[in-house]
């Protein structure tokens, strides 16, 4: 499946990247949202450039993955200096070529080209080449801690470094190589993903899997531990 998405043209994954971005960027859950999970695209992945870049500018907090051991990952915040300085590079980009609608095919690529610029400044490449945030970076949650209370104040975390937005609702975009049309996903075979939301579903408010039309499947190898997303959105033309 994995050969599959990597035969699909650099045009088209922009493309559906461009109505996807959109449509995240239209949920209701999305809006809500004081906090955004999401990936580095890489390869022939959706680009998550546009998300990132929407949200950082609407004051939510966006947290990136950064793996630490076999199967297990935590996600950490992108730094107010990644933030602003990502902000004022796209604003030199629209005064220099006009309006830039961020959902767009042009807002994708600049946001994608971009992005790759200020992440070589502020966040390291893993084994794979994937830019992940260093362990210094304010950590998300540890996996494991226990839930105390109703407003999500969690056993281990590091109180001091709180944002006023700690406790917003977290949305969290999915990756995968394939998914089907109930929402359970094809990954990469590290578990990373199954582990993390199966371990942090009471924190997760949703779950949204973006995916290219040419990788939605009619159904997905499902183990008893899978949790299917709660959205699945597919690039509509």
């Amino acid at each position: 499946m994995l050969d599959i998405r990597d035969s699909i043209s650099k045009d088209t994954i922009i493309s559906e990247s461009s109505s996807l971005t959109q449509m995240v960027l239209s949920l209701d859950e999305y809006k809500r949202a004081g906090r955004i999970l999401t990936y580095m695209s890489f390869g022939s992945e959706i680009k998550t450039s546009g998300i990132i870049v929407d949200a950082l500018k609407n004051s939510k907090k966006v947290a990136i993955p950064r793996v630490i051991s076999k199967g297990v990952m935590r996600f950490y915040y992108l730094s107010e200096a990644f933030k602003s300085e990502l902000l004022t590079e796209m604003e030199k980009k629209k005064a220099e070529a006009g309006v830039i609608e961020i959902s767009s095919n042009e807002g994708i690529m600049c946001s994608d080209e971009i992005l790759s610029k200020i992440s070589s400044k502020y966040l390291e490449k893993s084994r794979y080449g994937i830019y992940e945030p260093y362990e210094s970076d304010e950590l998300l949650f540890s996996e494991g801690e226990l839930k105390e209370g109703e407003k999500g104040d969690f056993k281990g975390e590091i109180k001091e470094k709180r944002s006023g937005n700690y406790f917003a609702e977290l949305l969290m975009v999915l990756p995968g190589v394939a998914f089907d049309y109930k929402g359970f996903r094809l990954g990469y075979g590290g578990g990373f993903y199954d582990r993390f939301v199966n371990d942090n579903r009471d924190r997760i408010t949703t779950t949204v899997a973006p995916v290219l039309r040419e990788c939605l499947v009619d159904e997905v190898p499902v183990k008893e531990h899978d949790i299917a997303a709660d959205i699945l959105l597919v690039a509509d033309f």
